[in-house]
């Protein structure tokens, strides 16, 4: 919610729920598509009482700095570099800055800053999917901009609202966001209130002759 809304660019969410080899690995291909395009990424650790035996907060953000894909000595070594915002309190398992794992080589490969309480470690992917629940990603690219956006006021008489949107440019991507007030931060009683509104949205392109072609429609409720 905050990237949609600080930057109105695409996010995508991604639930780490599902361990298989195959979800492992689309998991992963995202995750280097993005760390490739540069897009800002975040993830969100697992609620377990354990974590703070191995350096990392239950329910807790963490950035990824970069992602690696090492073929090292005929084996393919996959490593995230994390950072916990708080600039402290770093992961103490394999990959850690203390790890035995590391060598001279394998710290030139991926830019190792030495021994430091920075909050900036290294772990396994494997070890990733096991310690965090969650990936958030932001598609922020270069040249990206704020086309329009205007507010759309709730009329009683009217089941739908049609809104015209005029492109003078050729563009290639567009992105249409539709967000509504967070019902939490209206408060009735002490319990949120009102419930979110259920949107259904459809997308048409207007010809000249004043015809419309269906393009994409969702159905959204929380």
């Amino acid at each position: 919610d905050a990237f949609d809304i600080l930057t109105s660019a695409e996010t995508e969410f991604i639930k780490i729920i599902n361990e298989s080899r195959t979800a492992k690995e689309e998991i992963w291909k995202k995750l280097k598509n993005a760390s490739d395009n540069k897009y800002v990424i975040c993830a969100g650790s697992r609620h377990m009482g354990l974590f703070e035996n191995v350096g990392l907060i239950s329910d807790h953000a963490y950035s990824i700095m970069n992602i690696y894909d090492i073929n090292y000595k005929r084996k393919n070594l996959r490593l995230i570099k994390l950072r916990n915002p708080w600039g402290e309190i770093e992961f103490n398992g394999d990959w850690s800055d203390k790890s035995e794992k590391w060598n001279d080589e394998l710290k030139r490969l991926v830019q190792f800053e030495g021994v430091k309480d920075d909050g900036i470690f290294y772990m396994s992917y494997d070890d990733f999917i096991g310690y965090f629940k969650s990936v958030e990603i932001l598609k922020m690219r270069e040249g990206y901009e704020i086309i329009a956006s205007c507010k759309i006021s709730k009329k009683e008489a009217y089941k739908c609202q049609m809104l015209i949107l005029v492109i003078n440019e050729d563009k290639k991507h567009l992105i249409i966001n539709l967000y509504q007030k967070n019902p939490r931060i209206i408060r009735k009683n002490g319990t949120y209130f009102p419930e979110p509104v259920k949107s259904f949205i459809i997308l048409a392109k207007i010809n000249e002759d004043g015809n419309y072609i269906y393009i994409k429609s969702i159905y959204y409720s929380c």
